[in-house]
């Protein structure tokens, strides 16, 4: 059974009744010295009270004289929230003793200690005892049902191994379908009803994580506990569980279950929201959305409270276990070089440790800061306007108080003279002042801003590479990726019957330049005889060519022959059928008498020959396919065109030009005004992270456009790029080379921004 100590009657130090010493010797009597030390006056009231009764002002440290000998002669008891002062020299270890014992911590008078260390502010922080009681009290068995229902992990092994393989299972299952709820997420954002749900969502964390501490301390003290309303409610209401005192009597591992109740009970509450929007994924759609955002509320909550950098459960969590209620302060004065006397570690750290601590912290504080700054303020006041931008600074202003106030319990007559007074009689050390120096400047040193967005490269030109004549693709010279000089042969489509028409065309203009002859001579016998019978040989040839042509029409469809085979014959017959019709024009013109309409038609007949003839040239020569520019080959199936057909216009390559790159740039309206023509640049892109290229702005867009996250202004750049590695597409982010400014504005540039244009416009 656990040893239970006997609760003090009061709060702060009290007259002990039965003390031998008659404090006249020190300006009081009896009487005097138990209406002073009566319990619920703290240092500072006493101090009041003593100045009232020696008509005198009274410092600080003729108190706390007269407390340590009064406590020297047993004359004192301790309260609830502060013990006894220990007499001068105590907090150090004494000489000649063994290591083991040197790490002996003193017994102090504080209740429990004797068994185990005081809550002398850790758990204080969340049980309200004497001077912190809730006023205003509410039905607490309500609540303790209500906390029963989610603090049930920590009844118990078992049941918290139950909790975690549940809430394993269940955040997996929300990772499969990771897609679905960040779609939901949005829409519920979207929609706009967060103006309920955050609200709504907050209201019960509070409530549920008071409702498990209220649980379990009723479990763990066996006693009533009172849940009430604070006196102050500013900045908003919030619960207070009290349990009298008790809570401070636990063993460490009750304490320490108590201080993680409040989280468990939010995991609780997270576990049961992620199985809810599970089920309700597949069958309602509607209830699956409006979870999203209390989810993630939740999941932030609870990451935020059991981070131990953070002023809340988690570091209160860790100081319970290491038995140093005071970890925040000691790692502070650990940072200036001194050890905060009395206020013992149960587990001893040096002060690396604890400056990393203090480091630590405050660098998460700071990071928390920034992320709120950069993201959630701008969205909050972007959604509420100004209310929005009240609403968070008064959460910030709340979080840096939890953060960096004091905890709830007196700081005097504890063995030091005070917390303003020791910061007030500090003097830096000479590397202190020269790290303050170094921080003046660097805060104020000129530091060049660079606004920055997202870039994607973009091709300076780039042209297609058509078939400009129809054909099966017969050779490629060239492969993607190669660079080739403007007009370099890249492939060759089929050209026979191109060249078929060129013969063929140069023999018709051969024919009517004899015929021209003839005419202008006049034509004998023999010729008239001679051009019957090339009328005759052409008719019989151009009959076989036919013949020939539908031959291998039927076998080129079975297959039987190929596409240049076929094409072959049907150029040839085209050729055989348009030498007839020459020849035949030419016997017509030999047997007539020469006029000269005949001649005129003659040379008319011989312009459209050489006309033809020139065109059936160029159409031959298109049978090459060239590069329009220089630059460098892209295709996805050039090296598979071989023996496919193009018909005409069909694509078969790109060529894109090389040397300098042309990237956009979106850069954010708030960034645009330090953006000029002609300022350097630099680009990083995801491909190569660890390359800057070196760029120019050269041109900037004249209106804004409508991005995801607001307005931005569309920046080319020139991007230098020998060696040809970026590719068109690539995306990445790049900087532009603005001003120069103090490090300490460039840095919180976004906040003056927010001030000097929104605040601004709030001002009548």
């Amino acid at each position: 059974m656990t040893r239970r100590l006997p609760q003090p009657d009061t709060a702060y130090l009290c007259w002990s009744a039965g003390a031998a010493l008659d404090p006249v010797n020190l300006g009081l009597n009896r009487a005097d010295a138990a209406r002073i030390f009566n319990g619920s006056r703290d240092p500072q009231a006493r101090r009041q009270a003593l100045a009232e009764l020696w008509q005198c002002a009274v410092s600080v440290d003729d108190a706390h004289r007269l407390t340590m000998r009064l406590a020297a002669a047993n004359a004192l008891l301790a309260g609830r929230l502060e013990p006894v002062p220990p007499p001068p020299g105590s907090w150090r270890s004494p000489s000649g003793l063994s290591p083991a014992a040197a790490r002996l911590n003193l017994p102090s008078s504080v209740p429990g200690s004797l068994a185990h260390p005081a809550l002398v502010g850790g758990v204080q922080r969340y049980y309200v005892g004497a001077g912190r009681r809730a006023d205003r009290h509410l039905p607490a068995g309500l609540f303790v049902a209500l906390g029963r229902c989610f603090a049930w992990p920590l009844h118990g092994r078992g049941r918290a191994a139950l909790l975690s393989v549940w809430l394993a299972t269940m955040l997996f299952a929300v990772w499969q379908r990771r897609a679905d709820f960040s779609d939901g997420l949005l829409a519920h954002l979207v929609s706009a009803d967060y103006g309920l749900s955050v609200p709504l969502t907050l209201v019960a964390i509070h409530l549920i994580s008071q409702s498990s501490l209220a649980a379990l301390a009723r479990r763990l003290t066996r006693a009533q506990v009172g849940v009430g309303l604070p006196p102050k409610l500013w900045p908003f209401p919030h619960l207070r569980v009290d349990t009298g005192g008790r809570a401070e009597q636990l063993p460490r591992a009750g304490r320490l279950q108590l201080v993680a109740a409040p989280v468990v009970g939010s995991l609780a509450l997270l576990t049961f929201m992620l199985t809810a929007w599970v089920i309700a994924g597949r069958q309602n759609a509607a209830l699956a959305q409006a979870l999203t955002l209390p989810l993630a509320l939740v999941a932030a909550s609870i990451v935020l409270r059991a981070n131990p950098l953070a002023r809340y459960d988690g570091h209160a969590f860790v100081s319970q276990w290491l038995g140093i209620t005071d970890l925040r302060l000691q790692s502070l004065y650990a940072l200036l070089g001194q050890r905060r006397p009395w206020h013992h570690q149960q587990r001893a750290l040096s002060f690396t440790a604890l400056r990393a601590l203090f480091v630590a912290s405050n660098l998460f504080l700071l990071l928390v800061l920034v992320l709120l700054a950069h993201y959630t303020l701008p969205l909050v006041t972007q959604l509420l306007g100004g209310i929005g931008f009240l609403l968070v600074v008064l959460g910030l202003g709340v979080m840096m108080y939890k953060q960096l106030g004091r905890p709830p319990m007196p700081r005097s007559g504890l063995g030091w003279n005070g917390w303003w007074k020791e910061l007030r009689d500090w003097r830096p050390t000479r590397n202190q002042i020269i790290f303050f120096v170094v921080v003046l400047l660097l805060c104020l040193f000129p530091y060049r801003y660079e606004p920055s967005g997202d870039f994607e490269v973009l091709p300076s030109a780039r042209a297609d590479v058509r078939a400009l004549v129809a054909g099966d693709v017969r050779e490629v010279l060239v492969s993607e990726g190669e660079t080739v000089e403007k007009g370099q042969a890249l492939a060759r489509v089929s050209d026979a019957e191109s060249r078929a028409k060129v013969a063929a065309s140069e023999a018709s203009l051969a024919q009517l330049k004899a015929d021209l002859a003839l005419l202008e001579k006049g034509a004998k016998t023999e010729e008239i005889e001679v051009a019957k019978g090339r009328v005759a040989t052409l008719e019989r040839r151009a009959r076989f060519s036919r013949a020939t042509e539908s031959r291998l029409i039927k076998a080129y469809k079975e297959g039987g022959i190929s596409v240049d085979e076929y094409e072959r014959a049907r150029g040839t017959a085209e050729v055989d059928e348009q030498l007839l019709e020459e020849a035949r024009r030419s016997l017509a013109l030999i047997e007539s008498p020469a006029r000269g309409e005949m001649l005129d038609a003659t040379r008319a007949e011989m312009a459209r020959a050489e006309a033809l003839l020139v065109f059936h040239k160029e159409q031959l020569e298109q049978t090459t396919l060239r590069a329009p520019i220089s630059g460098r080959v892209l295709s996805d199936s050039l090296q598979f065109a071989v023996g496919s057909f193009l018909e005409r216009g069909a694509v078969l390559a790109q060529i894109e030009q090389t040397g300098n790159r042309l990237a956009e740039v979106k850069m954010p309206e708030s960034a645009i005004g330090e953006v000029r023509e002609g300022a350097a640049a630099r680009a990083r892109a995801w491909a190569y992270p660890g390359t800057s290229f070196d760029g120019e702005v050269i041109a900037i867009a004249p209106a804004a456009d409508t991005a995801t996250y607001g307005q931005v202004v569309r920046v080319q750049l020139t991007i230098s790029d020998p060696e040809g590695r970026l590719k068109s597409g690539m995306t990445g982010s790049a900087k532009i080379e603005g001003g120069r400014y103090p490090a300490v504005y460039v840095f919180t540039r976004a906040m003056w921004r927010f001030f000097m244009v929104e605040v601004w416009s709030w001002l009548p």
